[in-house]
């Protein structure tokens, strides 16, 4: 999906190690077309990096957002809940529209990758727990994490008898 980005807009790219003597600014080449973008380095304090994960305990009555498109063997839910969550939680509703199918192709095997159907970013799921659950792990997808599949963001939400 190409985006047009807005008049004072932009992108943040955290470069941690490895390029010491890259350009405080200057004009590169971006992105599939190789579009020209215009780039400066920001000093300390002048950004918030946002963090996808959630530390802690979950809300009682959570959901989760996905951001990414998830793969799940069960087709919209996985074979177990418990695999992303450290305590037992009960599914209590979905919002979801149909299946997204992606496949591609395998570079290193040069061999087309079956085609799939994956729960579309936009999905939300609400459930519940009695106490003490968690994450235990920062993505909620049976395969592609690697890829960045399965990015999710988790906020409270109140059912209408409580």
């Amino acid at each position: 999906e190409f985006i047009r980005l807005r008049e004072d807009a932009g992108l943040v790219v955290d470069i941690l190690e490895g390029y010491p003597d890259f350009p405080s600014q200057g004009v590169m080449r971006a992105g599939g077309e190789g579009r020209a973008l215009r780039y400066t380095t920001l000093k300390e304090g002048e950004f918030t990096p946002f963090s996808w994960g959630y530390t802690g305990e979950l809300p009682r009555f959570f959901k989760v957002y996905f951001a990414t498109p998830a793969y799940f063997s069960q087709g919209w839910k996985p074979a177990s809940w418990q695999a992303f969550f450290t305590g037992e939680v009960r599914l209590e509703a979905v919002a979801l529209s149909r299946y997204q199918v992606l496949g591609g192709y395998d570079l290193l095997k040069k061999e087309q990758k079956p085609a799939r159907r994956f729960v579309p970013a936009g999905s939300v799921y609400y459930f519940s727990h009695a106490g003490g659950v968690q994450l235990s792990q920062q993505v909620i997808t049976e395969d592609g994490a690697a890829l960045g599949f399965g990015q999710v963001m988790i906020a409270s939400w109140k059912p209408e008898s409580a």
